[in-house]
């Protein structure tokens, strides 16, 4: 993951949810992203929606939620060595927001 986080990531991610055409949620959501690494912070959006899904670099105008954790978290999450279930439990994962449009989300995508 050595470019993780990076702007090239970023698009890379942005590519792969639009490329996927049709929205993964029935309500649009916004989910922001702070992550304190080593090089700074990096934030980043993404927004599903039953228009499509998109994800932009930098913060969002008005977010539904926002995740804040750190590179290790991040990195555990994405590779799935940690969910995020169990990074917020333990404290690793901070939730700021419209928590129950996340879980009514969750619980939408099947993944409940």
């Amino acid at each position: 993951m050595s470019d993780f986080l990076s702007p090239a990531w970023i698009e890379a991610l942005a590519t792969r949810l639009e490329a996927t055409g049709s929205g993964s949620s029935p309500e649009r959501l916004v989910i922001q992203y702070f992550v304190t690494t080593g090089r700074g912070d990096v934030g980043y959006h993404v927004t599903v929606g039953p228009g499509g899904d998109t994800a932009r670099a930098g913060a969002a105008p008005a977010p539904d939620v926002t995740f804040r954790m750190d590179e290790a978290t991040a990195i555990a999450i994405a590779d799935g060595s940690l969910s995020s279930e169990e990074a917020f439990i333990t404290g690793r994962l901070d939730l700021e927001g419209n928590t129950a449009a996340i879980i009514e989300a969750h619980r939408m995508s099947g993944d409940a």
